[in-house]
């Protein structure tokens, strides 16, 4: 088992959302719905998102020309990396700051997509304004995009943490992360009605609730 299949139900707070209450709690374990919880919750993470596109679509639609750099960093690492904290004796009485991941995972976004796109058989590599899906939804806009490209572009270097935390390893790369996510996604049986939900994608969830005054200019809801 993995760190986060052993102790995710002890240390995550379930919340079921209503859509697992009819059907999944009934033959998932704890371990599973907090996984399909905790991706869901994140679509609009690239490699959720566009996973999710791939299995429920068969399409990898891309917002941006894809040229932008993304870190990338697997759970499992993220549960190592608080593993090896909470067993270090650090007693430098100062604040440490240390980038989790590996230089490795370091990948343009269109190199992602087409990675996603060659795992899924029969999926297409589309972007946004060439497919039938925007029709369906807008969840995949973003207004920080101008003219097809995302200055947002950024890599990060993993060198310090290995260095300096105790026994810490990232050892999930890009490639073996997107295997276990699709092959996860295919056996909840995620569709395009649930994968569409308004609420899995954060930035939209807030224009939302900000719309219908559910919470203010300082995204503090109101009474």
């Amino acid at each position: 088992d993995t760190f986060f299949e052993k102790y995710g139900s002890k240390y995550i707070g379930i919340d079921y959302p209503v859509m697992l209450k009819s059907d999944l709690n009934l033959f998932m374990p704890d371990s599973e719905i907090i996984k399909l919880k905790a991706i869901l919750q994140h679509c609009d993470i690239v490699i959720n998102m566009l996973c999710g596109l791939a299995v429920t679509q068969k399409q990898v639609v891309l917002n941006s020309n894809g040229q932008a750099w993304r870190p990338h960093l697997d759970i499992e690492d993220v549960c190592e990396a608080f593993r090896c904290c909470i067993d270090w004796n650090f007693s430098e009485g100062r604040l440490l700051i240390l980038n989790v991941g590996h230089n490795d995972n370091n990948w343009k976004i269109l190199d992602v997509a087409r990675l996603i796109q060659s795992k899924v058989e029969g999926c297409e590599l589309k972007h946004l304004g060439q497919s039938p899906v925007d029709d369906d939804y807008d969840l995949i806009n973003d207004n920080k995009i101008q003219d097809g490209a995302d200055k947002r572009t950024y890599r990060v270097l993993f060198d310090r943490i290995h260095n300096i935390l105790p026994d810490f390893q990232a050892r999930w790369d890009l490639e073996k992360g997107i295997e276990r996510l699709l092959s996860d996604l295919d056996r909840w049986m995620l569709d395009k009605t649930k994968f569409k939900q308004r609420d899995f994608y954060r930035l939209q969830q807030i224009e939302f609730l900000h719309k219908t005054k559910q919470i203010d200019d300082n995204l503090c809801w109101i009474k």
